[in-house]
């Protein structure tokens, strides 16, 4: 965002989102499952993906269907937060988990000084 002064909105253009990875992972805390299948299993759980079909496999068998998004962006002051943006929400990004950024979009971020 070289140049972009405050008070000026950037537009970013998402074009396209791939997966690099063969696999994700999910992690939670075992105490809190009241699923008998989901206690049982560790509190950490790798997911394999195939990428083809745009599924991931948890480990008893239930096949979830792919639909990645940007869960963080934006644009900010790098100086003010150690070199990379705040994964804490902010007008400027940060952590958005919004399941609607996806290809196709263009999200407008407020003021990125």
């Amino acid at each position: 965002m070289r140049g972009a002064k405050a008070g000026q909105s950037p537009e970013v253009r998402i074009k396209a989102i791939d997966l690099n990875y063969d696999r994700g992972y999910n992690s939670f805390d075992r105490s809190l499952a009241h699923c008998p299948t989901i206690s049982r299993v560790p509190g950490i759980i790798h997911i394999p993906i195939d990428r083809a079909r745009m599924v991931g496999r948890l480990p008893w068998g239930l096949e979830l269907p792919l639909k990645p998004f940007f869960g963080i962006g934006g644009c900010g002051n790098r100086r003010l937060h150690g070199g990379r943006l705040p994964h804490r929400h902010r007008r400027n990004g940060g952590n958005m988990d919004n399941k609607e950024l996806v290809a196709g979009t263009t999200p407008l971020f407020a003021d990125p000084c």
